[in-house]
């Protein structure tokens, strides 16, 4: 009997809470493709990127937001 008065107390004072997770993940990986200038080359990388990226991806329970894919810098091979 006091184990069920304990019980009730306890769900009269505690509440739900919806609570949202944000992660913020940040990953870098060197290219090295062929193109006729950098704009180019950065538009395939990046292109090629956000494939890779998704591909990997096991977030099942998770709620998609949002995935960047910034090109940090480009330089041409010698």
């Amino acid at each position: 009997m006091l184990i069920k008065i304990l019980e009730t107390e306890k769900e009269r004072l505690m509440s739900k809470y919806f609570v949202k997770v944000e992660v913020a993940t940040y990953y870098d990986k060197n290219y090295e493709v062929e193109a006729t200038d950098e704009l180019q080359a950065s538009n395939i990388v990046k292109s090629i990127a956000e494939k890779e990226y998704k591909q990997d991806q096991d977030l099942s329970d998770w709620e998609f937001g949002v995935a960047v894919h910034e090109v940090i810098y480009v330089e041409e091979a010698y």
